[in-house]
């Protein structure tokens, strides 16, 4: 039920469900529940509450906060751009964080436009799936945004399993950004000339009158 408040946007309905049997009717939570609770902070964006019940569960359960805690908190982090913070969890907690939550953090990453944490960040996915040109994708991508195309990667190294594949994809994807500003070029003055038409034909309109 919880789950299903946060989905349809009614997350603090959601909370006060899960503060109520707790409280009220001295339901004991688990991990699950936890998890349930951090996704339902993250869909809603209640970072404060979020780190809330997530020190509960040491300090008034007594339960230990497994990889799946930790990965809520730093996806709520990032999602709110506390990238920093949401780093220094990462390397805090007691687990390697995994590669969906190293996706998540970088897709934040280019989003807030950290261009230094995206490289860091992404250099370890490279490390953890060198088979994997997602990252590579979105690290152009942010690159290409902060108007950083001097920024080169290492998939020049023939070694790498991938660096044929990942260079064509690279070369389409910067061919594939060209063409779309040169179409915003063009959209633009269409849209410019259409206001401008607009306005003439208004003032022809009004002096006939």
């Amino acid at each position: 039920m919880i789950s299903g408040y946060a989905q349809s946007g009614r997350g603090s309905e959601g909370l006060k469900l899960f503060d109520h049997f707790v409280t009220e009717e001295g339901f004991e939570p688990d991990h699950i529940c936890f998890t349930t609770m951090l996704s339902a902070c993250n869909h809603a964006g209640f970072l404060d509450r979020g780190i809330r019940y997530f020190n509960k569960m040491k300090k008034d359960h007594g339960l230990v906060p497994k990889l799946d805690q930790y990965a809520c908190l730093v996806d709520l982090y990032a999602r709110k751009g506390h990238l920093r913070k949401a780093k220094e969890l990462m390397e805090e907690m007691p687990f390697t964080p995994k590669d969906i939550i190293l996706s998540s953090f970088l897709s934040s990453c280019r989003i807030y436009g950290a261009v230094k944490l995206a490289r860091e960040t992404a250099e370890d996915l490279f490390k953890m799936q060198p088979h994997n040109v997602a990252a590579y994708v979105t690290m152009v991508r942010i690159y290409a945004e902060a108007g950083s195309w001097d920024e080169k990667f290492s998939v020049a190294d023939t070694s790498h399993p991938k660096s044929r594949d990942i260079c064509v994809l690279l070369k389409c994807l910067n061919l594939g950004i060209e063409a779309f500003m040169r179409l915003l070029g063009v959209l633009t003055y269409l849209v410019a000339a259409s206001i401008l038409l607009k306005g003439q034909m208004t003032e022809d309109y009004n002096a006939v009158d």
